[in-house]
Parts: C-alpha cells; structure tokens; sequence
C-alpha cells in the first residue's frame, strides 16, 4: 500500500506494485490520477499546455500504449515521500500505481529492504 497526495495537500490510500522489470517510469491508473486532480476526466493533465507522452510497452510483443505524463505525483510508503513523474495509464492494472525500478532502488538507497507483500526500513 501507498499513500499519494492530491494537489490540495491531502493523502488518500492507492495499491502499489513494484515493478523490477520496469525500466522507463512510474504509472498511474487514470481513475486515481483523476482523484488527485493531476488529471481532468479526459486523462489530459490539468493545467492545459502542451502535453508530453511516453510510449509504454508491455510484456506481451508489439504491445504499447502512447500514455500522458504528469509531473508532481507525490506518494509515500513507510513514510518516505516520492515525488516523480508518472505516465497517466488506461491500462487494467492489478494497482493503481506501478512504481518504476528507478524508484525502488531510491528506497533500497535509504536502508528500504522490500519482500513479497510488504516493504520495511532496516
């Protein structure tokens, strides 16, 4: 479990997964980034402007998704606080947040050791 933040400072809980084999960025489902207010309904970031894209591929072969990126996602886990750029996902996703291995290994940097089904600082 993850906590994110929207943009008038308050938490709400979202499911997170680690993702090792993801080596380009995190994601968030479009359902939770629309809560947050990091989206409009549409999945277009909030604030207008021009929109920067990623093009996301998944484990099945010549699959790929052309998804938005958001800038400013903060999330937690065990208290320490994230703030990243994520791809904005209509993807069906087992969570609402698939934290990119960059990230992990940030925890891990900061004594973060992670288990199957849970995370704890050492």
């Amino acid at each position: 479990m993850a906590e994110c933040r929207d943009v008038s400072g308050s938490w709400y809980s979202a499911r997170a997964c680690l993702d090792t084999g993801n080596g380009g960025g995190t994601l968030v489902t479009k359902n939770l980034a629309v809560k947050l207010g990091l989206v409009d309904g549409f999945g277009r970031p909030a604030g207008g402007g021009s929109v920067r894209t990623w093009t996301v591929c998944g484990v099945v072969a010549g699959a790929s998704e052309r998804v938005p990126v958001v800038s400013g996602l903060t999330y937690r886990i065990k208290g320490k606080e994230m703030t990243v750029d994520a791809g904005v996902t209509e993807c069906d996703m087992d969570c609402d947040l698939l934290i990119s291995r960059a990230e992990i290994m940030a925890f891990e940097a900061d004594g973060y050791k992670f288990t199957a089904g849970r995370a704890s600082r050492w």
